[in-house]
């Protein structure tokens, strides 16, 4: 009965997160649905915990970019911070995936159930796409790259080590490369980019995945909007 799914869910919350409960509660609710149509669920759930985000800014990406000597992993961080690639698909991708300025994302590598690293189509029908760059990034992408060949030659796993070294020499913020991604479509959000857009650049596939986490307010932008707002209301004295 109803209380006692709520006095189960009162337990649970006591020793897990809200994230955690809102899980089990969910996997019941799907369970009594199948062979009990007809009964209602109308728990009362704990609230959900919204941590803030570490975001990158500008200047940290130029930190990362001055105090990186790993060639193949200063590549990955432009093509995660620039293009909102994935280690995934910046460990597959190839020189011929570059046209002109503009990389095509067509695959992505992952371990298979052996451990190993092979090939296969991106994450989602989303994640095919094709992002342009600046002339000048390209440029260094393709700077001494044989045809035919990795435009980065690290496994997802050796950027993921390589950048957390690399972020421990730069700042004790704790946050891993994917954050990259996060930054770009929070740069795009600041400069009034269309959702749609942003979608499409970065692979996502719903409007609300990238509202929920990739569109956290930058502080700096943060603070402009706020001295914008602060200074047209200074003016009604």
């Amino acid at each position: 009965n109803q209380e006692s799914i709520q006095n189960a869910i009162n337990q649970a919350a006591i020793n897990h997160s809200p994230k955690t409960v809102h899980n089990m509660h969910g996997l019941l609710v799907a369970v009594l649905s199948m062979f009990l149509p007809n009964f209602k669920v109308s728990t009362t759930l704990p609230q959900k915990i919204n941590r803030s985000v570490y975001v990158p800014d500008d200047e940290m990406i130029k930190k990362l970019m001055a105090v990186c000597e790993n060639t193949e992993l200063k590549k990955a961080i432009i093509l995660a911070s620039i293009g909102t690639l994935r280690r995934s698909e910046i460990s597959a991708l190839l020189e011929s995936d570059i046209t002109g300025n503009t990389i095509h994302i067509t695959k992505a590598m992952v371990k298979n159930e052996q451990g190993e690293w092979v090939i296969k189509p991106p994450k989602t029908e989303s994640s095919t796409r094709s992002i342009d760059f600046p002339e000048e990034t390209t440029e260094l992408l393709r700077k001494d790259l044989r045809t035919g060949a990795r435009v980065v030659n690290l496994s997802p796993n050796s950027i993921t080590d390589a950048f957390a070294a690399l972020r421990k020499k730069v700042t004790p913020e704790v946050f891993g490369i994917h954050r990259l991604r996060h930054y770009s479509a929070s740069i795009m959000h600041a400069l009034n980019i269309p959702d749609r857009y942003i979608m499409e650049r970065g692979g996502w596939k719903s409007r609300e995945t990238l509202q929920r986490i990739y569109t956290h307010t930058l502080d700096e932008q943060k603070q402009k909007n706020n001295t914008v707002v602060l200074d047209y209301f200074a003016k009604l004295k």
